[in-house]
């Protein structure tokens, strides 16, 4: 397998997981835009492996997801038999990557298997870290900075975007058992964990809800400042999924938090839209603030 294959693989992943993220990142150049889709084919190996599957399946499928990150790391990566592995340990070299996030991801990934639970927001974002501020930290890495105050402010932006996916996927992940909001929170707005796999939507379920997106609009704020701290080349691809997710919340407000139907999303032909306004310079007023 050469590597342009491998890289072509990993675009074919993430174009059909994750559309947003392709098209935001085709806003990089290309061999920053090539790097990125191999970390984000591997975070969706891993991901999938507790989303999709239970018991020792899960538990296999992250091993192989595992084994992926230690065969990019070897120096014999170009002769891996699968594209993820070949095309991560290219992008690992090329801009240095540390093998740490990848390994901290993967113990965010074994906290889904465990289904645990989150006492409160503390517990919460050290997940949130794990599983998002991981990818941040790889993203930045790739789009490049000088003032390390990147890499904080990235972590931001992580939290912003982990907690507008716990209330986007706030349905599906009870049916796999998972709950990701703050017990000390719900139990202090009167809502119990039965309440919520009842599906109960009521006034004290959106006082949570609210609470966690005032949260994730807060460290949206705190981010603000790391589109001045990345290098130029990276900034619009930075804007347009800072963009797509802050619309997502807005979207979550909008419907009075109905999270317990059909995932709220922003349409296709919405995230093209934001995404030609930023390219022609129309950005959000919020994008361009930043």
């Amino acid at each position: 397998m050469t590597l342009e294959q491998a890289r072509r693989a990993c675009a074919a992943i993430t174009r059909a997981e994750a559309g947003s993220f392709y098209y935001g990142l085709r806003l990089l150049p290309t061999p920053k835009r090539q790097a990125l889709y191999a970390v984000y084919a591997w975070s969706r190996a891993a991901d999938d492996a507790v989303d999709d599957f239970v018991g020792d399946e899960a538990r296999t499928r992250l091993d192989d997801a595992r084994a992926l990150v230690t065969d990019a790391v070897s120096p014999l990566y170009e002769t891996s038999p699968h594209p993820v592995a070949v095309a991560l340990g290219d992008a690992m070299r090329r801009y240095r990557l540390p093998e740490e996030p990848f390994r901290t991801l993967l113990q965010g990934m074994e906290m889904d298997l465990l289904g645990r639970s989150y006492q409160n927001f503390s517990e919460l974002a050290e997940y949130c870290r794990s599983v998002a501020g991981t990818v941040g930290e790889l993203s930045v890495r790739v789009f490049g900075f000088e003032d390390p105050l990147a890499l904080a402010r990235a972590q931001d932006l992580a939290l912003a975007l982990q907690l507008t996916n716990i209330l986007r996927d706030l349905n599906e992940d009870l049916g796999r058992g998972r709950v990701y909001l703050p017990l000390d929170e719900m139990a202090e707005a009167g809502y119990s964990v039965a309440d919520l796999q009842e599906r109960r939507h009521t006034d004290a379920f959106v006082a949570v809800c609210v609470r966690q997106a005032d949260r994730a609009e807060t460290f949206f704020a705190s981010a603000q400042p790391l589109l001045g701290l990345v290098n130029a080349d990276a900034r619009r691809c930075l804007m347009a999924l800072s963009s797509v997710y802050e619309e997502t919340l807005r979207r979550i407000r909008a419907s009075g938090f109905d999270l317990f139907g059909e995932r709220i999303r922003v349409p296709r032909s919405a995230q093209l839209k934001l995404l030609a306004g930023i390219v022609s310079g129309r950005a959000p007023a919020q994008a361009r603030s930043r």
